[in-house]
């Protein structure tokens, strides 16, 4: 089973380095529990010589794994660390619901909402993201800047970097490219960390006709 998943997402071109030492891990500890077993089968007797294998298959099983999650930890992090990253990537998603809902209100009437409160509204479903950890007093922020720019401000625990998915490596904070108009770029550090954006009319027209009969 070890080596059909290995095959699968070779073929499927999935392959990464995490992937190849999970695969190498699974393989060698699944070899010394069935050399373990085969011996206790043939009484410890290979070519007529008796080996007392149990106990270091089990030392040799036993490092390899601690061994296995140790580095592993070296080279992820710890959990709290990775919660950390998971919980500002969940910011960055939310900040940029925030920022799509200010540029449809901005199309619809030409002027920004004075506040986060304005965007919610119960005929389209739409609800405020809030803060995954708004019980330590975190949560998001708007200011109007000018006519069309507006800043959006979070606070996070780490640094942006990037994680390897089970096909590539891509960013944690991903943003929309920056010909999109409103600069849109989540690097981020740690703590508060404000994002201003400023909205092109060309490229994010008014809608046409927004008079309410």
């Amino acid at each position: 089973g070890d080596l059909v998943a290995l095959i699968k997402y070779f073929i499927a071109g999935e392959i990464t380095t995490r992937f190849i030492l999970k695969v190498v891990v699974t393989l060698v500890v699944a070899l010394t529990v069935g050399k373990f077993y085969i011996f206790q089968l043939l009484d410890n007797k290979v070519f007529g010589f008796k080996f007392r294998s149990g106990w270091i298959a089990s030392i040799f099983s036993t490092i390899l794994v601690v061994g296995a999650v140790v580095y592993s930890f070296m080279i992820m992090g710890s959990p709290m660390k990775q919660r950390d990253l998971r919980l500002d990537d969940r910011r960055v998603n939310d900040l940029q619901t925030i920022q799509y809902q200010v540029i449809n209100y901005w199309q619809q009437k030409e002027e920004l909402p004075k506040d986060l409160a304005t965007l919610a509204s119960p005929l389209t479903g739409f609800s405020l993201p809030v803060d995954p950890e708004f019980e330590k007093g975190n949560t998001y922020e708007y200011a109007v800047k000018s006519l069309r720019s507006f800043e959006l401000c979070a606070t996070f625990n780490a640094e942006t970097q990037a994680y390897s998915s089970s096909a590539r490596t891509v960013p944690i904070a991903p943003g929309y490219p920056e010909k999109t108009g409103t600069n849109d770029v989540w690097q981020h550090g740690v703590g508060r960390t404000c994002f201003e954006r400023t909205i092109d009319p060309e490229l994010y027209p008014p809608y046409p006709g927004k008079s309410v009969f």
